[in-house]
């Protein structure tokens, strides 16, 4: 009894389904500009492409002048594939909010709704039923008189029955009692004959078993009587005779037993004496070995370049001349720790001297680099007239900071920054003319050759510049050999102060230094010359000094070890083979003790175990002689033996037969009793039968009566039913018609609710499609950059092999049927080609997007 559910319902299901429809073209529409993105992306990134292609020359435009960069087609692509993902992701967080915050609770609402409608049309259907009842009431009181006077029939049919069946259920359980009793009884006779057969059984194997050992005496009797006292006498005579050898024999065995064990206790002492004796021949090669390891150590170490020594450089240097007792330790030690405080002020002062540096000059490598200038001075002087000068160790480690710090600020260092020692040391910087030489190669040849050209500038181009101002001015020759410069007048034909220097008369040593620098791109070598008037302690001649430096340098760089340090190690060596030897012959001393040891013990074993089996013999003989001697007196008795064992069998024999006639007997008693408690057992089951006959009858008659007392008593409440109801008729159609308006209101809410969900489903759609739509456009724009690169490796490739150009005349290419087109409609089409979209498919294309636009026209002009 449904009622229409109106107009209201209507306009809500026109709504949605105008809601689903725009939602629905929004995404094809959506799909068609995905499609059309596509092909526009990729038709727009291949219309940039022809910059990376090989160009014809035949076709070469003239180009203007270069411009701004712009940015490449692969940037601007992989840019807009950037922002086309950003889109993507707005997109996507949207769908997910609308999702969260639209469709699942209209989803939840919708549900909601559609469970409310069900429950109103069951109201709905319960309400008609109702009216139905009270319509018919009149009718239905009848039938259901009818089902009472039916049933109460039956009933008091079923109960006149009961009467028998309930009788015939007590005489039956009756039957089964007796039945069981009777058979209980049976049981017992039964178990009680199974117990006699049991007690006779045993009677007849305890008989059986008589018999056999009676059996077993008499037959040993009688054998006894075939022999004579004579022969048994004889054998147990022999048997005692074997006894005897046993004893002796045994005896023997456990002399020679306990000599081999005495052996043990000595041959286990030799052992362990070897095994004493071969430790300490182990720890004595173990103490030999370590002896050799540390001379080896020694050896080794002696041989090895300690390359701390050669990066030390000048400190290494004067540290050898102190332990070679070449200068005083003392002061050694001052010039050691001087050397060592300039690189500590070198940081301070931006000059750095750095003594591994090979090419610095406090270096072992410039130290030896320089030793070749050394016999200039003197060989120079000589040539002057002037003393010889030694070499000064204090104005050397004076001069390799001065050089070091004239090359970085390329002057020459004042006296104020030399020590005490040398205050009247007089300092020299020269820069050959030509002494750049590219980065890799040497500055010089030679170290000579550097000496050489550091000479010829200090001494013979100054000299010159000396002796032609003396031509001009003799009075300017006093200042020759004076080297004092102060109130000395300019030379004006040049430089000559590195020449008095080097030929100052007053000055009693010198020192050298040299160095290699990078001056930009060019390796540059410089020289420094220190004269000092008042020089230290530590000096040297200029060959001592050249041999310590040499002799210094060959030991850094190759070490050798002494004699003594080699003799050390010879010695341990032979001590070691001594040693060796020795444990070699204290293992084998051990050996051959455990061996002997070995022997003796399976020695004494082997006599122990033959004395152990000596004795057994005894033990067997003996026993042998006393059942031979025992026998002598069975055979002189043999006769009167026989007869009692015949006696004692047959009595035996007789007692079994009576056994067996009593089991026999127990037998047939079991088997009359298993049959009698077997039948007995059949009646109780036949009767149970009864029972169980009897019982189903008595339940179907209860069951007739319990399902007429039923009908009777849901007869009577239906009747009680159908009369309230027939007093509420009209209330009842009241109430009907109200369940059914509430039922198509709950159904005009789920359409609603409906409506609701599918608009909201629509926008979450819209929105993926958006999402779909620019993760396409940013994979399109990231093929294209991938099809350029493709493009541009076939390009390449096609130059490589010679290929010819398909650009025939300036604008024109060759189309796809072999005729001429301009170059720009066949680089399209062939770039359309590429993204898998025909012309036909793009015009189908643009043809729904435009029906589908009307459409959409149309439904909005509809609702307004």
């Amino acid at each position: 009894m449904r009622t229409n559910r109106g107009k209201h319902g209507e306009e809500k299901e026109n709504s949605a389904a105008r809601i689903v429809g725009m939602s629905v073209a929004g995404v094809s529409v959506a799909t068609a500009a995905v499609a059309f993105g596509t092909v526009g992306t990729a038709l727009g990134a291949e219309a940039e492409q022809p910059a990376d292609q090989p160009e014809n020359p035949v076709v070469a435009e003239t180009r203007t002048e270069a411009q701004p960069a712009e940015p490449t087609q692969d940037e601007k692509d992989e840019a807009a594939a950037k922002k086309a993902d950003a889109s993507a992701d707005a997109a996507e967080k949207d769908a997910s909010d609308v999702k969260a915050n639209e469709v699942d609770p209209a989803a939840v609402a919708r549900d909601d709704a559609a469970k409310k409608a069900a429950d109103a049309d069951a109201a709905a259907k319960d309400a008609d039923s109702k009216v139905s009842d009270a319509t018919n009431a009149s009718t239905i009181v009848k039938d259901e008189n009818a089902k009472i006077a039916s049933a109460q029939k039956d009933s008091d049919a079923a109960k006149a029955e009961k009467v028998a069946t309930d009788a015939a259920v007590t005489k039956a359980t009756d039957a089964v009692a007796d039945a069981q009793k009777d058979a209980d009884g049976k049981k017992s006779a039964a178990d009680k004959a199974a117990s006699d057969t049991a007690s006779a059984q045993k009677d007849v194997d305890a008989a059986a078993a008589t018999v056999a050992a009676d059996t077993k005496a008499r037959d040993e009797a009688r054998a006894n009587t075939s022999e004579t006292v004579a022969d048994a006498q004889k054998k147990a005579d022999e048997a005692k005779a074997a006894a005897d050898a046993a004893v002796s024999a045994a005896d023997a065995a456990k002399s020679k037993s306990e000599t081999d064990a005495a052996a043990v206790p000595g041959a286990q002492s030799a052992v362990t004496k070897a095994e004493v004796d071969a430790k300490t021949a182990s720890d004595d090669v173990t103490s030999a070995q370590a002896a050799v390891d540390a001379a080896k150590k020694v050896v080794d170490d002696a041989s090895k370049v300690d390359q701390n020594k050669i990066d030390s450089g000048v400190i290494g240097l004067l540290e050898y001349l102190r332990d070679n007792k070449k200068i005083d330790e003392a002061t050694a030690n001052t010039l050691i720790q001087r050397a060592k405080d300039y690189v500590e002020e070198s940081k301070t002062k931006g000059i750095n001297l750095n003594y591994a540096d090979p090419n610095d000059p406090g270096s072992l490598e410039m130290l030896k680099k320089s030793l070749a200038m050394y016999p200039y001075v003197n060989r120079l002087r000589a040539s002057e007239g002037q003393s010889e000068l030694k070499v000064d160790l204090a104005t050397l480690v004076d001069e390799i900071w001065n050089l070091k710090w004239a090359v970085l600020n390329n002057s020459h260092a004042s006296s104020s920054k030399m020590d005490k020692n040398t205050t009247h040391a007089l300092e020299n910087l020269h820069a050959e003319a030509n002494s750049g030489f590219p980065v890799g190669t040497v500055s010089y040849s030679s170290d000579e050759e550097l000496a050489r050209n550091t000479f010829d500038g200090w001494y013979t181009g100054e000299k010159k510049n000396f002796d032609d101002y003396v031509k001009e001015n003799p009075s300017y020759e006093q200042y020759r050999y004076d080297g004092n410069w102060v109130g000395q007048p300019k030379n004006p034909k040049g430089t000559d102060g590195h020449y008095t220097n080097l030929v100052r008369a007053s000055h009693k040593a010198f020192a050298l230094a040299a160095t290699q620098y990078m001056n930009g791109n060019w390796y540059t070598s410089r020289s420094g010359f220190a004269g000092a008037s008042d020089p230290s302690d530590a000096q040297l001649s200029v060959s001592d000094f050249i041999s310590a430096v040499n002799q210094y340098y060959a030991a850094v760089h190759n070490p050798q070890p002494t004699d003594a340090q080699k003799q050390a190690l010879a010695d341990a060596q032979t001590k070691l083979a001594d040693a060796q030897a020795k444990k070699t012959a204290a293992d084998k001393a051990v050996t051959d003790a455990q061996e002997a040891l070995t022997a003796a013990q399976d020695a004494a074993k082997k006599s122990a175990d033959a004395y152990a089996q000596a004795q057994q013999k005894v033990k067997d003989a003996q026993a042998a002689s006393a059942v031979a001697t025992a026998h002598v007196s069975d055979v002189q008795n043999a006769t009167a033996l026989l007869a009692q064992a015949q006696a004692k069998l047959d009595a035996s024999q007789k007692a079994l037969d009576a056994a067996n006639a009593k089991l026999a007997q127990a037998q047939g008693v079991q088997k009359q009793a298993d049959a009698a408690y077997a039948s007995a057992q059949q009646a109780v089951t036949a009767a149970q039968a009864d029972v169980k006959k009897a019982q189903d009858a008595q339940a179907a008659v209860q069951k007739r009566i319990d399902d007429a007392a039923g009908v009777v008593a849901a007869s009577q409440a239906r009747i009680a039913s159908v009369q309230a109801l027939a007093a509420q008729k009209d209330a009842l159609l009241l109430a009907a018609t109200a369940a059914h308006t509430a039922a198509d209101a709950a159904h005009a809410d789920v359409t609603a609710a409906q409506g609701v969900y599918d608009a909201a489903y629509a926008k979450w759609q819209g929105l993926l499609a958006q999402a779909a739509a620019f993760r396409s456009e940013a994979a399109s724009h990231r093929q294209a950059i991938a099809d350029r690169a493709a493009a541009q490796k076939a390009a390449e490739e096609a130059a490589r092999q010679g290929a010819a150009g398909s650009v025939t005349v300036a604008g024109m290419a060759v189309g796809a049927d072999g005729k001429p087109v301009p170059a720009r409609t066949a680089m399209y089409s062939t770039r359309l080609a590429k993204t898998g979209v025909s012309v036909e498919a793009l015009a189908a294309s643009s043809l729904v997007a435009l029906m589908l636009g009307v459409s959409m026209a149309g439904v909005k002009r509809r609702e307004e």
